[in-house]
């Protein structure tokens, strides 16, 4: 990973899907890999950096958690989002 890719956070590889919407647009996708600072979904769709997103999902733990933040990477398997407030809500 180079240093522009570094993160903050360890994240945890899962496959858990996740339903969000991003510009009022509903979407299904599956997390690859979560942290305190952020997630990778394994969706397509016409998305942007810098794109706000909500996010629904049963977090490893069995809980249900609603996050939301922004779309920080775009590639051809999907988008890296970075949570716009770290700790989770339920």
């Amino acid at each position: 990973m180079t240093d522009k890719w570094k993160r903050e956070y360890v994240r945890l590889s899962v496959n858990i899907l996740v339903e969000f919407v991003v510009q009022n647009r509903f979407y299904q996708g599956w997390i690859k890999d979560i942290g305190e600072g952020g997630m990778f979904i394994d969706a397509k769709g016409p998305f942007s950096v810098g794109q706000d997103i909500s996010t629904i999902y049963l977090s490893p733990r069995g809980l249900r958690e609603k996050r939301t933040g922004k779309i920080s990477r775009v590639i051809s398997q999907g988008i890296g989002v970075k949570f716009t407030l770290s700790g989770y809500s339920r």
